[in-house]
């Protein structure tokens, strides 16, 4: 039997209580019987008949609500201890569904990726460098008659340049990051966390640490004098920047029902204050990252 259904049988059949001593029909919300006087018993009050079926329907209606919601609840808990204790998994479906992530997430996840991205970048960097390295002593040695001593000790230069780029692409990140949320925060009504926008923005460019992993592994495979690393470098640069602009330009507009601005001319102001912040950070980095590689040089050749 349905369940409103039988929730009216129920209050009908309430309805036409009797008195357990004299038989005497008795009335709604009575305490004695009118016939007899007997006291009517807890278990023989009516219910207040003011109290309507669809109340009663209601009533069933949240306890079936409170059901759903705790199945509901179950299957976000299991969601969030799946996605939020694994990065891996939370990669995975990042790099299937770049405009949808995972929420939930750990809020150290969008770092993590940066991170990596820079890191496997510099890996890359330093190879590439070696191998130069590598290149110049066997021609040096083959001018000097075959000399074994390397002419060209540049391990220094190698481990600071490649610190100096690990933290160039960092800041690039935090550029990035840092102008979309505050453009992100002008156009929507609604406000997101810090950490959540990042978790956002890196897995929109978690395909980045890909085309850097696929960078490492072929400077890796290829031998000592072929450059196809550098190659592979160039090649993949195309895309990743490509990528970096499409995420910036995309988070600050996804969802946004209600903008407080016209979305088209909050983009234009958001890429002329991102070219502006990125050409003042090449100027700065071309006064200071270029006399610290210059004297690096100089004591390398000296």
């Amino acid at each position: 039997m349905c369940p409103k259904i039988r929730i009216k049988f129920a209050i009908y059949h309430k309805q036409a209580l009797f008195c357990s001593q004299c038989g005497n029909q008795l009335k709604a919300g009575a305490k004695f019987c009118p016939k007899c006087g007997a006291v009517v018993a807890p278990n023989q009050e009516i219910p207040d008949q003011g109290q309507s079926v669809a109340e009663s329907e209601n009533t069933v209606e949240r306890s079936s609500d409170d059901t759903v919601n705790k199945i509901l609840t179950t299957d976000t808990v299991q969601h969030v201890k799946k996605f939020s204790g694994s990065y891996f998994s939370w990669f995975k479906m990042t790099i299937r569904h770049p405009g949808h992530p995972i929420e939930p997430t750990n809020r150290y996840f969008g770092l993590t990726s940066i991170g990596l991205e820079a890191f496997l970048l510099v890996l890359s960097i330093a190879l590439i460098l070696r191998k130069a390295q590598n290149v110049a002593n066997d021609f040096t040695s083959s001018l000097t008659g075959g000399s074994s001593e390397a002419a060209i000790h540049a391990g220094s230069f190698i481990l600071k340049t490649s610190m100096l780029v690990f933290f160039m692409v960092l800041w690039i990140y935090a550029i990035y990051v840092s102008i979309a949320y505050a453009f992100r925060r002008v156009v929507n009504t609604g406000s997101m966390q810090f950490s959540d926008f990042i978790n956002q923005f890196a897995a929109i460019t978690n395909l980045i640490l890909i085309f850097n992993l696929l960078t490492l592994l072929l400077t890796i495979l290829t031998g000592t004098g072929n450059f196809s690393g550098m190659t592979g470098l160039f090649f993949f640069m195309i895309p990743t920047i490509g990528i970096m602009n499409l995420a910036f330009i995309y988070i600050i507009i996804d969802n946004v029902v209600k903008p407080h601005i016209d979305k088209f001319y909050a983009l234009i102001i958001a890429e002329i204050a991102l070219g502006f912040a990125l050409s003042v950070y090449v100027m700065i980095l071309a006064v200071l990252g270029g006399n610290m590689l210059f004297s690096q040089l100089s004591s390398l050749f000296s």
